[in-house]
């Protein structure tokens, strides 16, 4: 049975809510949930470049090829960690899997949400960046022992 008095659990519940969640939010195009972000960056790309080989000569050019940056799919590692978290708690694990699990399951959206704020502007991210970023900080400062809950 999973432990939902533990905080890396409520964290790790939290971070799966939170991927759906919009985390981009801009006024003219709309907003992009977490599981949304690969796909919105390779239509921007794909758009960027069709405009950058516009020409009047040729009202229909060829679509241009474009290279994805392969961070952008590392997004999809934050659900996968999250239910790391729950999956070792439910199978009671050794403490020390558990302890690499969790400390991963906090290290990559906090990671990539720095990682994100560099890239885009910080008036763009939405409620599920902010909560993906503080579950991430919750659960190390839970796995490291800073947050206890009392009992």
């Amino acid at each position: 049975m999973i432990e939902f008095k533990k905080i890396e659990n409520i964290c790790a519940i939290v971070l799966l809510v939170a991927f759906f969640l919009p985390w981009v939010s801009v006024p003219i195009i709309g907003s992009y949930a977490g599981y949304q972000i690969p796909g919105a960056v390779t239509s921007f790309l794909e758009m960027s470049a069709g405009i950058a080989n516009f020409s009047w000569d040729d009202p229909n050019p060829e679509p241009a090829a474009v290279d994805v940056p392969f961070q952008v799919y590392l997004v999809y590692l934050i659900p996968l960690v999250a239910i790391a978290v729950l999956v070792a708690d439910y199978l009671k694990t050794d403490e020390k899997t558990t302890r690499i699990i969790s400390i991963v399951a906090g290290v990559i959206p906090v990671s990539g949400f720095i990682y994100g704020v560099t890239q885009i502007d910080f008036s763009a991210l939405a409620l599920g960046a902010f909560l993906i970023f503080l579950s991430g900080v919750g659960i190390l400062l839970a796995t490291f022992g800073v947050v206890k809950i009392p009992k």
